[in-house]
């Protein structure tokens, strides 16, 4: 069986690539993958993470597994083989499910693929949905609208696709694919620093790459309090936002008091006008 680990990076994401170059490579050793480093786009013709999608069904024609990790992913524990996890028999994507902010959807920052006619057939729809070329998830959006999947906080639609190609889709556990808002709490296997700021990922990144057993341990506390920030503030959101529905909850009842009060000062008035034009109707 032919596996291959593959990224991608251009522009600023080149520098992320030169720091966890080393990191693919190890894994790719250990486990008995090739190894492919992308640092070009392969379209200019649409924004740079759709190349992804062509880099795989490219690689889809020579190996049997194609293991994607993007170029702001670091591989931190690389003692387990991915394929470890799924019955490969079963599974022709794997992936990472997230839920963060009242939505649970897959991230595509890591993804395994098998070579199957299904699964090829999944990737030419997703490169056809032109219509979300420029959503903010660029090749994500697609690939959740081709699995089913849409999203409140960005919306993706339905789209339009006669024939949906039907997948054998595993989710995997969310050490493989660790974000700061659906943080595992320990034994993390690649870290993703997806929606950082990219000076907030070289540092991070590059504090993950060096070979010094003690900044990782750093690294990790400071993680775990960024986590517990995170809850906090998000504690404190849920708060403000309950008040502020009780608020106008009582702005709606002051406003309903005021114009019931208004129509019954208003009673002589409307008896005067009543018996010289006609009848008044509440509003």
């Amino acid at each position: 069986m032919k596996k291959v680990i593959v990224t991608l990076a251009s522009g600023t994401h080149n520098s992320y690539l030169d720091m966890s170059r080393s990191r693919l490579i190890e894994y790719g050793q250990k486990h008995n993958y090739d190894v492919q480093v992308i640092d070009e786009v392969l379209t200019i013709d649409r924004p740079p993470a759709w190349s992804k999608i062509l880099l795989i069904q490219k690689l889809l024609k020579a190996y049997d597994i194609v293991l994607w990790i993007d170029s702001d992913a670091v591989i931190i524990d690389p003692s387990t083989d991915i394929l470890n996890e799924i019955d490969l028999d079963k599974t022709e994507l794997a992936l990472v499910e997230h839920s963060y902010a009242g939505q649970t959807h897959p991230n595509c920052g890591v993804m395994l693929f098998r070579r199957t006619e299904s699964i090829l057939q999944f990737l030419d729809v997703v490169w056809k949905q032109v219509d979300l070329i420029n959503h903010p998830w660029w090749e994500q959006a697609a690939i959740l609208r081709c699995l089913g999947i849409d999203s409140e906080a960005l919306p993706i639609g339905p789209g339009n696709i006669p024939s949906r190609p039907l997948i054998d889709v595993k989710f995997l556990d969310k050490k493989w694919n660790a974000i700061r808002q659906d943080y595992p709490q320990d034994n993390i296997k690649i870290r993703h620093f997806a929606g950082e700021p990219h000076e907030i990922r070289n540092f991070l990144i590059s504090s993950l790459t060096l070979d010094n057993s003690t900044s990782q341990e750093t690294f990790q506390v400071g993680m775990r309090q960024i986590v517990e920030f995170d809850s906090i503030i998000a504690e404190r959101n849920s708060v403000i936002a309950e008040r502020n529905s009780v608020i106008a909850e009582l702005i709606a009842q002051r406003d309903r008091l005021l114009t019931s009060i208004s129509w019954k000062l208003t009673k002589p008035l409307r008896t005067l006008h009543k018996r010289f034009f006609g009848k008044i109707e509440k509003t």
